[in-house]
């Protein structure tokens, strides 16, 4: 994606490129429906600044970026677009589904090259070392929330909160983040205003925060000391979260082992639990 670039470049870019750089990740809708002059204007520098930066990109120009950034914009976030453009009802039954679970497997390959052990040990160790958690997800990105959450519960013993609704739904459940809590968030395009007001709260009580997203274009991606960059692609509608799951999936696995002894004598309360509650049950009927 045109943004990744950008971020990726941004370290060795020029004040004034840099300064270009910041404005197109933060507001890539308004970079891509703005003129040279709106732009130039809003950030008091030149319009050859900005045909340079362009350049840069490996654009012949301004107009040639701008026409770039809304094929981006339109490939994350328009399904609708792809469905009416796609032939993909041409294909039999058995191709559609060869063709549709082969690209969300090209999607984890990918996304499993940019795990790195770092982002890794330190998903591990905040969540260990964590006094309480709290999982972060809004729109369809609540329900791997609402899935790390469950799996959380049940191999921790400390408190772990969902955070997701209206802003009265979980805002007086901020006043509860400390240095010592562990923010972890799903963050994923359109991404969402609550997401952000929730980051921004926790960086203020210097709390820890994780993130699953997209790409570092997300506006969440600064100052997290864990993230995952899942390739969410998908061929027809707005976001695949195969790899978020699979992802959140495997490092739940590597949580139990790093306490193998401890988790194992919980989870088997819980389950001694479980079956205590169904024999309950079925006395009752």
């Amino acid at each position: 994606m045109l943004i990744d670039d950008v971020v990726r470049l941004m370290p060795e870019m020029t004040p004034v490129n840099g300064k270009i750089a910041k404005y197109l990740i933060d507001n890539p809708q308004e970079f891509g429906l703005s003129t040279v002059e709106e732009i130039a204007g809003r950030l008091e520098i030149s319009r050859a600044s900005l045909v340079r930066f362009s350049r840069l990109l490996g654009y012949k120009g301004f107009y040639d970026l701008k026409k770039a950034i809304q094929v981006d914009i339109r490939e994350r976030l328009n399904p609708y677009e792809k469905i009416r453009n796609a032939k993909f009802d041409e294909m039999s039954e058995g191709m559609q589904f060869n063709f549709f679970s082969t690209a969300d497997l090209k999607n984890i390959k990918t996304t499993l090259k940019t795990v790195d052990n770092h982002s890794v040990s330190n998903f591990l160790e905040t969540v260990i070392a964590a006094k309480n958690i709290f999982v972060s997800g809004f729109g369809l990105s609540k329900h791997l929330a609402m899935s790390l959450v469950f799996s959380l519960t049940n191999v921790l013993t400390k408190p772990v909160t969902l955070l997701n609704g209206s802003l009265d739904d979980f805002v007086y459940l901020m006043n509860k983040v400390s240095e010592h809590s562990c923010i972890i968030h799903y963050s994923f395009p359109v991404y969402s205003d609550e997401s952000l007001f929730i980051y921004r709260e926790a960086r203020k009580k210097k709390a820890k925060q994780i993130l699953f997203t997209d790409s570092k274009s997300c506006p969440l991606y600064e100052g997290c000391v864990s993230t995952f960059i899942c390739k969410n692609d998908s061929m027809l509608l707005s976001n695949s979260f195969v790899q978020p799951t699979l992802i959140t999936q495997t490092l739940m696995h590597m949580l139990v082992l790093t306490d193998k002894k401890n988790f194992e004598d919980h989870l088997s309360e819980i389950y001694k639990k479980e079956l205590e509650a169904r024999l309950m049950l079925k006395e009752g009927e």
